[in-house]
């Protein structure tokens, strides 16, 4: 892999024939080494790296390296990652299938459209408070002017558990919907649902605040086209209306959207309609025409997370727990170099601080830290010693959703960072901070989770120039 400017990685051996590298045994760590280097500005010199789209994970002492490759042999994941999670979790596979990982196992995501790999998902707890989720032909699921007919046709999963939505002969709405008590409705909340275009080719989905129904919002999606056709920002009060539209492959889509309520009721209405034309969904149905369904999730959230299938109650998916567990003997407390590549599911505008890398002592009052400022789309480099800043250095503007690299070098008094290639940002005075003992992935020692992927972890024993962090970003 080259990065320009005429220096490259190690060359990544494969270990035995038919080794797959995304099962949990993949290629990891290795302390054997060619020896201690003597040009310290020899760019291959990283000494930690994890790279969940090749895989390769290898781990060194501090200032020495492989040469041509020497030393490296397939290993375990954890034997530099330790990884949790309380519970299963959905995740996308490498044939676009979407599958279930079991507690504490890892999920290695997929795009489902295109088949790329994205990388490690890491994301923060979240409920769906909708039971029944695969089963629109529930009791649970109320439905007016249409029927419900389950396990239809092929699902996401690659199992016939999809149903179908169809009208009946009525004027009116034709719909399946929900009410859900209990909610705090000064929160947002996402509905998020798998949808197939069939003879109907729309479909709408509303949330509205319940019993006074009051304040509400909806959008509608374009099946066919793959597109938002109408998406409201919230009305009587209810706000920050959004709606996204995801191609999962083979016809379906994820159609998410998301809401403010702002309201005192405590009880949440939502539906999902078909729609005839335009944005129309009270009409005279035909009796016969009808859409897919899969995957229907209400969660309290600012944005949609993975699918959390459900059957008679509420479900819980744990959060996504990583960390390279020690820094010896990789790590140099004098100076050094950190570059990430990741990616956000999607773009958030409420100001939070989403972690991709934090170096730290257990606490945020001494780290090394790589994250961003959501509400600017700020992706920057932070330093943190004894609780006071020493650097801060990144950009605004950054497409979130896209795949993204920063690179940030770190020794007394000369800091510095780059984002995707673009001018190198400086801070010459400062003090490194120090007892960093973990490296946390896609989060804090708390909170503050990527909800995203990573895809790229290494670390420099050395700080690296700024052409060096440059040309590595671009």
């Amino acid at each position: 892999m080259s990065f320009g400017f005429g220096f490259a990685l190690p060359a990544i051996l494969r270990g035995a024939a038919g080794y797959d590298p995304f099962n949990q045994s993949g290629p990891t760590l290795d302390l054997s080494f060619a020896g201690a280097v003597t040009d310290l500005s020899d760019p291959n010199g990283y000494t930690l790296t994890t790279d969940f789209i090749v895989p390769q994970y290898q781990i060194a002492a501090q200032y020495s390296i492989w040469e041509n490759g020497a030393g490296l042999v397939p290993k375990n994941f954890s034997d530099i990652i330790t990884f949790t999670r309380a519970s299963s979790a959905t995740y996308f596979d490498s044939a676009g299938v979407l599958q279930t990982a079991t507690t504490n196992v890892p999920r290695f995501d997929y795009n489902p459209s295109t088949l790329a790999a994205r990388g490690l998902l890491i994301e923060e707890a979240r409920t769906n408070l909708w039971s029944y989720s695969d089963d629109f032909g529930n009791a649970a699921w109320s439905k007016g002017g249409a029927t419900v007919s389950t396990d239809t046709t092929t699902a996401p999963t690659g199992t016939s558990i999809a149903d179908s939505l169809i009208e009946n002969s009525s004027t009116g709405q034709h719909r399946a919907f929900r009410t859900v008590s209990g909610t705090t409705n000064t929160n947002p909340y996402t509905v998020s649902f798998f949808a197939k275009a069939n003879t109907r080719t729309r479909v709408y989905v509303g949330i509205v605040e319940s019993p006074t129904f009051s304040r509400q919002g909806s959008a509608v999606f374009d099946l066919s086209a793959g597109t938002i056709v109408s998406v409201g920002s919230g009305s009587n009060g209810a706000t920050g209306g959004s709606a996204t539209i995801t191609n999962v492959g083979n016809g379906w889509y994820r159609c998410t959207y998301t809401l403010t309520l702002g309201g005192t009721d405590t009880a949440i209405f939502s539906d999902i309609n078909l729609v005839s034309t335009g944005t129309t969904i009270s009409y005279t149905g035909d009796g016969t025409s009808g859409l897919y369904l899969f995957g229907a999730q209400l969660e309290a959230g600012a944005f949609p997370t993975s699918y959390i299938p459900t059957v008679a109650s509420t479900v819980t998916r744990a959060a996504d727990i990583a960390s390279v567990n020690t820094v010896s003997p990789w790590y140099n407390a004098t100076e050094g170099s950190l570059y990430t590549e990741s990616q956000q599911l999607v773009a958030q505008t409420a100001v939070i601080f989403p972690r991709i890398v934090v170096v730290d002592n257990g606490s945020t009052t001494n780290a090394l830290l790589h994250l961003w400022r959501t509400d600017t789309s700020r992706l920057y480099a932070n330093g943190v010693s004894s609780g006071s800043s020493q650097y801060d250095l990144g950009v605004n503007g950054v497409t979130q959703t896209s795949v993204n690299k920063i690179a940030s070098a770190f020794a007394a008094n000369n800091f510095a960072a780059s984002v995707n290639g673009g001018p190198v940002l400086t801070d010459l005075a400062g003090v490194v901070p120090s007892g960093l003992t973990t490296l946390r992935i896609g989060r804090s020692s708390g909170t503050d989770y990527l909800n995203g992927y990573i895809r790229r972890i290494t670390y420099y024993p050395r700080r690296l120039s700024n052409t060096e962090l440059q040309a590595i970003t671009a």
